[in-house]
């Protein structure tokens, strides 16, 4: 988890504080075990990415404009006049 959060530095933080609080918790096996763990959710976001992104999923949400109706009023005001 923290290589796929190594370019933000907050989250990469966090999950270092709480990688190291399994340890205190669970001990020396969890010092085995996170390593692989950690790479299979690594390749399991990876392409959980790749799946969403070939779907069409954006980062950037669409783009629409909201009209106020004050607006749609003047609008309606130059199509009677015009």
């Amino acid at each position: 988890m923290r290589r796929w959060y190594q370019k933000d530095a907050l989250l990469h933080k966090k999950a270092d504080v709480l990688l190291k609080d399994i340890y205190a918790a669970f001990g020396w096996k969890t010092k085995l075990i996170a390593p692989l763990f950690g790479i299979y959710i690594l390749i399991t976001l990876k392409k959980e990415e790749e799946r969403r992104l070939s779907a069409g999923w954006v980062y950037e949400p669409s783009c629409f404009y909201e009209k106020n109706p004050e607006v749609e009023l003047l609008k309606e005001n130059e199509i009677t006049k015009g």
